[in-house]
């Protein structure tokens, strides 16, 4: 979609327009099926211009994550600083007391980036105070 949006840009900003505003009125497809878009074309034809989308199946995967404890911990600015900070491919680390809090919040991070990736490195589901407080000097 963001390759539509970005062909009819170059045309003008009231291409976008027609397509974004015929998007939003258009119902969203069950997973795995397709919605048509029509609008003009954005060359300027006589021909109206047909968009074929689908939607992916694997949103369904997603299903059972809890936003929750994420914002929880985070609250809305903070939590949006961190995923800023993901798709800008900082290091973060994230602590808590709470084992599921902790795994809870780290799969909603990921959740959130959709259809993004998190290219981790290095990731430990958890570990212990004292390597910890050996990986950070100024404790």
């Amino acid at each position: 979609m963001l390759d539509i949006v970005e062909e009819r840009r170059k045309a003008s900003s009231s291409a976008v327009f027609t397509f974004l505003k015929a998007l939003a009125s258009t119902q969203c497809p069950d997973p795995g099926e397709f919605v048509t878009i029509k609008t003009f074309a954005a060359n300027g034809g006589s021909d109206p211009a047909e968009y074929k989308l689908s939607r992916p199946d694997d949103l369904v995967a997603m299903e059972h994550v809890t936003f929750a404890p994420f914002f929880e911990a985070l609250g809305a600015r903070f939590g949006l600083t961190v995923l800023a900070s993901i798709l800008l491919e900082r290091r973060i680390i994230f602590t808590s007391s709470s084992l599921t809090q902790l795994s809870d919040s780290i799969h909603a991070a990921l959740a959130l980036l959709y259809p993004f990736e998190w290219q981790v490195r290095c990731r430990f589901p958890f570990f212990s105070q004292s390597l910890f407080s050996a990986s950070n000097p100024l404790r």
